[in-house]
C-alpha cells in the first residue's frame, strides 16, 4: 500500500471507527473519515442476487437477529437491514450497505480496504494450492496459471463468483479512489492476481500453535502468486517478519490493534499499516511517538 506518512505507519479504521459506532455501517465509516484515519476496512459478502453487501457474518444473528445467511439475502434484504440497534438505539436508522456505497463515500477523500470474505474458511487450501503448482519455484507461466485457476475453481466455485464480482466493481470505480482488496482466501487471492493483476491485493494470514505448517504455506502462496502484502494479526508480528516482507518489497499491515503499547509496538516493527478499532486513539498515539 502507499504509505501517506513515510515515517510513522497508515491508520486503518477497522470496519470503520467500530468502537464508536455499529461495525461495517456508514455511520462507522463517517466517523472514520472525521478521526483522521488514511484508510477504510471494510468486510463483504456476495449475495444470492450476486452483489456485495458490506457485513463480517456469514449469516446476520449477532446484528440481525434472525438466523439468515448473507448469500441467502437480495441486496434488498441488507438495505433494509437495522444494522445499528445492536450496538446502541442511536444508531436504529443505519441499514446495511453494498459494497459500492462504500467507496462512493470514500471517493478521493480516503483510501477503502475491502476484505472479501469467503463461504467457508478456505486457508486449508492452501497446501492443496501449493501442490497444484509443484516445487518449480520459477515464475509462473500461463500453464502454471491456468492449473492453479482450475484448482481453485473445483474448490472454491462460489469464491470465484465473488472475486470476479469485486473485481467488476473495483474496475467500475472512480480510478482517482485508492482500493485494496484483502482476503483469507487463497483461491480470491488466486483469482485476483490471475485475472486483475494490475490491482492491489494482499493476503491475509496469521500464525497458529496448533497449525505448525499453516504460516509457512501462507507465506509460501503469497511469493509464489507474487502478492503485494502481507496482512497478519498482532500476534504473528515480529521485527524480523515484517523485515523479511520489505526485503522482498511487499508492504505488512497488522490487526486488530487497540492498545497504545502494541501501536507502538507495530510502529516500531516497521509496520507499513494498523488495523484499529480507534483509529482516533492510534493517530494520537502516533503523533506522540513521532514528535
Amino acid at each position: 500500500m502507499p504509505n501517506s506518512t513515510p515515517d510513522m505507519p497508515d491508520i486503518i479504521a477497522h470496519r470503520g471507527a467500530s468502537a464508536v459506532a455499529p461495525e461495517n455501517s456508514m455511520a462507522a465509516f463517517r466517523k472514520a473519515m472525521e478521526m483522521g484515519a488514511d484508510w477504510l476496512e471494510l468486510d463483504c459478502r456476495l449475495t444470492r442476487d450476486g452483489r456485495l453487501a458490506v457485513l463480517h457474518d456469514p449469516d446476520i444473528i449477532r446484528i440481525g437477529g434472525r438466523n439468515v445467511e448473507v448469500v441467502d439475502m437480495d441486496m434488498g434484504d441488507v438495505r433494509a437491514l437495522d444494522v445499528g440497534s445492536w450496538f446502541s438505539p442511536v444508531f436504529a436508522s443505519e441499514r446495511g450497505p453494498a459494497l459500492e456505497d462504500v467507496i462512493a463515500l470514500a471517493d478521493t477523500h480516503i483510501g477503502v480496504y475491502v476484505e472479501l470474505k469467503s463461504v467457508k474458511d478456505e486457508m486449508p487450501y492452501l497446501a492443496k494450492l501449493l501442490a497444484a503448482l509443484g516445487d518449480s519455484a520459477a515464475p509462473l507461466d500461463e500453464h502454471a496459471w491456468d492449473m492453479l485457476m482450475d484448482t481453485a475453481a473445483r474448490l472454491s466455485a462460489d469464491s470465484v463468483r465473488a472475486a470476479r464480482s469485486v473485481i467488476d466493481i473495483v474496475r467500475g470505480s472512480n480510478p482517482a479512489c485508492r482500493i485494496v482488496t484483502q482476503s483469507f482466501s487463497p483461491v480470491i487471492a488466486t483469482v485476483f492476481r490471475r485475472e486483475a493483476p494490475d490491482l492491489r491485493f494482499e493476503l491475509l494470514g496469521m500464525d497458529l500453535s496448533d497449525q505448525p505448517d499453516l504460516w509457512r504455506d501462507y507465506v509460501a502462496f503469497g511469493e509464489r502468486i507474487n502478492v503485494a502484502g502481507f496482512n497478519i494479526n498482532k500476534e504473528s508480528m515480529t521485527e524480523a517478519r515484517v523485515r523479511y516482507f520489505h526485503e522482498q518489497g511487499r508492504s505488512c499491515a497488522v490487526w486488530v490493534v487497540d492498545e497504545p503499547e502494541d501501536m507502538v509496538a507495530c510502529a516500531r516493527c516497521g509496520a507499513d499499516a494498523i488495523i484499529t478499532n480507534k483509529p482516533d486513539l492510534c493517530r494520537d498515539v502516533l503523533h506522540r511517538l513521532n514528535a
